[in-house]
């Protein structure tokens, strides 16, 4: 069975009624993403999404690209960069 994967954009105002930004952005991260682990480890996520949360960054990001790993940071329709739960940096 597939895992189901998600995308939370803080620019929905910006996308057009189909979510064809959001969309793009999620199956860019799915299919053409570069991983890079973080030597760092586990972040501190209620930390983490709290300081990102007050920044009010008009591109902020949450998605879920594997099942128990949520990533928080930057999207566009056209790039993305987002630090996961474990500390894996995701960008396309």
């Amino acid at each position: 069975m597939p895992t189901s994967s998600w995308i939370a954009i803080a620019w929905r105002e910006d996308d057009d009624e189909l979510g064809t930004g959001a969309r793009t952005a999620l199956d860019r991260l799915l299919k053409d993403a570069h991983t890079e682990p973080d030597e760092g480890g586990e972040i501190d996520w209620p930390s983490w999404r709290a300081y990102a949360a007050a920044l009010d960054e008009p591109h902020l990001t949450m998605v879920s690209l594997t099942p128990g790993q949520w990533a928080l940071g930057h999207s566009t329709n056209t790039a993305s960069a987002l630090v996961q739960q474990d500390g894996t940096l995701i960008a396309d």
